[in-house]
């Protein structure tokens, strides 16, 4: 009986791939893989990372990192942090209890019905007319937070008074944000930083800058016991996010670079007449290098074939002899290798899409299973990112 490829489980060790001798997986396998994590003992060891990406998703609180009596019930959003320390070792940091919220000018309200709460039930409600609770609105059947008197100065034009009184609404999801802007905005009242993203909104609050350097310092967060990973990180962490300390590059040594992993990659295709295409035409190689910013030597040379192929002068050369084979392979070199960073000349509009196509037209379901995300498979879409933030 043939094996079914896709029977693999995405996260298996590269030996159940048709390796080409026993003796060069095992050697390929410990040169692909990070630094080993040493022991970590959150009440004497602070986590330092560089920051190589940030995101958010959705989860139940973890009322460890929350006020006491909030209710347990419904998602909140979770920011995640993706970095890597100075050994090398890739780490995630899943930041808790922060909140999205924005501004609008307290004209004609009553500043008893704010401090009552009064305020904060009405646009409540308000909201949830609109049928906007969705996501997080099942913490206490509620989509705002709560509703704060403060006073600010805008930028916008000239300004002669100091101190304006505005009101901080702070609701429960990111998405209610853009409801509860649309109710201030009908009526004719202007927002402020009603359009700043959430991950954004907690950079910006925690002065973290994009590729920076960012701590958290001992005893101020807990160790996310393996069982309980969501990443392909070797070492995952929880922290309220008021815990999370940007490092200013402009003193000591902040503004280095850490060992970054750096993965390039190539494939070639094998075409009997024209432009190659995924739905028929075989990946017939695919060329990896592997290189840790800091060192002058790639830790990866790899070359994976179908078919024979003659030695490559200082790289492992893998040849299979099914394109199966030879794809699922690459994603274990992909997962063992963790890098931080995926380059190549012209991947996003030719190679990674022909690679997610090909292995879907041969029913390789785990083959796109190298996301640092568990269970995500990668998918290759067009987008554009703008902030007016």
């Amino acid at each position: 009986m043939k094996r079914d490829p896709n029977e693999l489980d995405p996260r298996a060790p590269f030996g159940e791939v048709n390796p080409p001798a026993p003796d060069i997986e095992a050697a390929a396998r410990a040169g692909w893989q990070r630094p080993a994590l040493p022991s970590i003992n959150p009440g004497t060891d602070a986590i330092t990372i560089q920051q190589v990406d940030l995101d958010q998703y959705y989860g139940p609180p973890d009322l460890r990192f929350y006020p006491p009596g909030t209710s347990g019930a419904g998602e909140r959003p979770i920011l995640r942090i993706f970095g890597v320390n100075d050994n090398g070792n890739s780490i995630t940091i899943h930041v808790h209890g922060f909140q999205p919220y924005f501004y609008v000018r307290a004209n004609n309200v009553d500043k008893s019905k704010v401090d009552s709460g009064e305020f904060a039930q009405q646009l409540d409600r308000a909201v949830a007319q609109k049928g906007n609770r969705g996501m997080g609105a099942n913490v206490g059947g509620r989509c705002v937070e709560k509703v704060e008197w403060c006073e600010k100065q805008t930028l916008m034009h000239y300004q002669t008074e100091k101190g304006v009184p505005f009101l901080k609404i702070t609701m429960i999801a990111p998405h209610h944000v853009s409801a509860a802007r649309g109710i201030f905005e009908q009526s004719g009242q202007q927002t402020y930083e009603s359009n700043v993203v959430f991950p954004l909104r907690f950079m910006i609050d925690r002065d973290l800058s994009g590729g920076g350097w960012c701590a958290v310092q001992k005893g101020n967060y807990q160790l996310r016991p393996a069982h309980q990973k969501t990443t392909a990180c070797q070492l995952e962490i929880d922290v309220h996010h008021s815990k999370v300390q940007a490092m200013d590059p402009n003193e000591g040594d902040w503004g280095r670079i850490a060992p970054l992993r750096i993965l390039s990659f190539d494939i070639e295709c094998f075409a009997k007449k024209g432009f190659p295409e995924a739905t028929k035409d075989p990946v017939i190689q695919i060329a990896s290098l592997v290189t840790v910013q800091g060192e002058t030597e790639p830790t990866v040379r790899n070359v994976m074939t179908l078919g024979t192929c003659d030695p490559i002068a200082d790289a492992e050369v893998m040849a299979f002899q099914r394109e199966e084979d030879l794809l699922m392979a690459w994603t274990r070199l992909v997962q063992e290798a963790d890098p931080d960073i995926i380059t190549g000349y012209n991947i996003n509009n030719f190679d990674l899409p022909y690679l997610l196509d090909r292995a879907a037209t041969l029913r390789l379901d785990n083959f796109a299973r190298f996301s640092r995300v568990l269970h995500v498979a990668v998918r290759a879409k067009n987008t554009t990112f703008s902030s007016k933030a």
